[in-house]
């Protein structure tokens, strides 16, 4: 995986503080996310086997909330110090959660062990998202739903989410090089990839912000002033879903009965 380890592990103290860079990624910024995330799950497992892994579970945000509509849940991640966070912040939140240092190439859980795998903020950092494609196969049972966010590769995402977020000095919110626009994937490039690897995606909606660009501009610059949080800065935003694929956008797909041809 290309994700920044040494940037998790040095803002990891930060997961769980709203003055931080992480936690604009807390549900509560972006809820219709996890409304999603929630009610797919609900809907494709129901009141049977609800075991769900989530797969780069950082400082444990979905996967408290997972946990506390009473999922069976399996946070893993590859920075060793967002685990202890997660960990720390589960025991005094008071839900079980078996949380795992690991890599989405190589995860630490048998095969057929889950029912469900929830992948936000990771495919669009890995180099070879083929590869924890075949993973999240393996550990997932026949039927199982694999739930997914990503960012497009175009260049909209390419303005938005690398530049202003994370080059442009005056609006700048995330670190240099946390996105890499060439490891963006494109809708048809991850349906592909999904049905090699013995999946059918089922549904894609995009994750667009009801404020307009130069509005998110705006806000990120008062961010970098002290004037609002990141995580508000975030709120803002208005994030919802809808049929704009064109920065990023989420979805579900199964995994089908049979073999499967690896990427």
């Amino acid at each position: 995986m290309t994700v920044d380890n040494d940037f998790y592990s040095r803002a990891a103290l930060s997961w769980w503080d709203e003055r931080g860079p992480l936690y604009a990624l807390h549900p509560s910024v972006n809820t219709a996310r996890l409304e999603y995330v929630l009610a797919t799950l609900e809907r494709q497992l129901g009141s049977g086997s609800r075991r769900v892994l989530d797969l780069g579970c950082g400082g444990g945000f979905v996967s408290e909330a997972l946990a506390a509509r009473g999922f069976e849940v399996c946070g893993v991640d590859p920075s060793q110090a967002s685990i202890e966070v997660a960990r720390a912040h589960a025991l005094e939140s008071q839900l079980h959660i078996d949380y795992r240092p690991g890599y989405g190439e190589n995860l630490p859980l048998p095969d057929a062990s889950v029912d469900a795998v929830c992948c936000l903020d990771v495919l669009e950092h890995v180099n070879d998202f083929g590869a924890v494609l075949s993973e999240v196969v393996r550990v997932l049972r026949p039927g199982g739903v694999f739930i997914f966010d990503t960012i497009n590769r175009t260049l909209k995402s390419r303005f938005v989410v690398a530049f202003l977020l994370q080059d442009f000095p005056l609006t700048r919110l995330a670190p240099k090089r946390l996105h890499n626009p060439r490891l963006f994937i494109t809708p048809s490039e991850l349906r592909l990839s999904l049905t090699r690897h013995g999946m059918q995606t089922l549904e894609l909606l995009g994750i667009a912000p009801s404020a307009g660009v130069w509005t998110l501009a705006r806000d990120m610059g008062l961010c970098k002033l002290g004037k609002i949080t990141p995580a508000e800065a975030f709120r803002r935003s208005k994030v919802s879903l809808s049929a704009d694929l064109s920065v990023s956008y989420v979805g579900y797909a199964k995994k089908t009965y049979g073999k499967f041809q690896k990427a």
